[in-house]
């Protein structure tokens, strides 16, 4: 998709850039939850942030990484939220930690 320079992300150029890659963020949003219902809600959030702050996107070549830093920090936060209202500890039973989280521990010993 060409995407102007000179003037903020149209709506439907917005709605483009997202379905391209729903896929992927669905696939990134469940490598931190493990859970498909969880990570689904995780990119609405994303995306609706994304929607309200999309006036703040200075290079429109970057969407894509400022749009998976929105989802990276939605699904922390959500992972946050749960831990506290479940009181799970980081190595609690029944939590699941995103994959990259434990190599990156164990590559550590």
């Amino acid at each position: 998709m060409q995407l102007r320079a000179d003037r903020e992300l149209t709506d439907e150029e917005f709605l483009g850039l997202i379905e391209a890659k729903s896929d992927s963020f669905y696939r990134v949003a469940y490598g931190y939850v493990h859970n498909a219902e969880d990570a689904k809600d995780i990119v609405q959030d994303a995306v609706c942030k994304a929607y309200v702050g999309k006036a703040s996107l200075k290079d429109r070549e970057k969407f894509y990484p400022w749009f998976y830093r929105i989802l990276a920090h939605t699904a922390s936060s959500f992972l946050r939220r749960t831990r506290r209202s479940t009181g799970a500890t980081r190595f609690g039973s029944g939590t699941h930690w995103p994959g990259w989280r434990k190599r990156a521990v164990w590559s550590l010993f």
